[in-house]
């Protein structure tokens, strides 16, 4: 980054004609490494907290899918409860003792990207159908 800065600074005008190394261009695409350190607390496959994933799911699913803890004391009460009803209602079975945190986000991201699927199919074939040219 700093050969493209004092590229830059120079007098020359930067069009089209100036060059270019490989050098220079590897250099500015490289990742700064004070962003490699980084942590941004998500796992795969996680319910991000949207707009979407507020109204489909619980607090306590999204919390568990997420791994986070609420300081919500109202939240906090019933988490176990809430997340078993929860669970079950995702068709989920809870006695399974294998069951961890990264299958169960496996298993509702699954149904999750089913289902995003199914709507868009159904939204082509709406409009395949409703197309005046064909």
């Amino acid at each position: 980054m700093k050969a493209i800065i004092n590229l830059l600074k120079n007098e020359h005008q930067v069009d089209g004609n100036t060059p270019m190394t490989p050098e220079l261009i590897e250099e500015y695409f490289k990742t700064p490494s004070e962003y490699k350190n980084v942590d941004l607390l998500v796992k795969k496959n996680a319910l991000i907290p949207t707009r979407k994933y507020f109204g489909k799911y619980a607090d306590h699913m999204r919390l568990l899918s997420n791994e986070h803890n609420s300081t919500n004391f109202g939240i906090r009460k019933g988490y176990k409860r809430e997340v078993q009803s929860e669970l079950r209602e995702q068709g989920i079975d809870i006695r399974d003792s294998g069951l961890t945190t990264q299958i169960i986000r496996d298993s509702l991201w699954n149904r999750e990207f089913a289902d995003l699927t199914k709507s868009h199919v159904e939204q082509v074939q709406s409009y395949l159908m409703n197309d005046e040219k064909t």
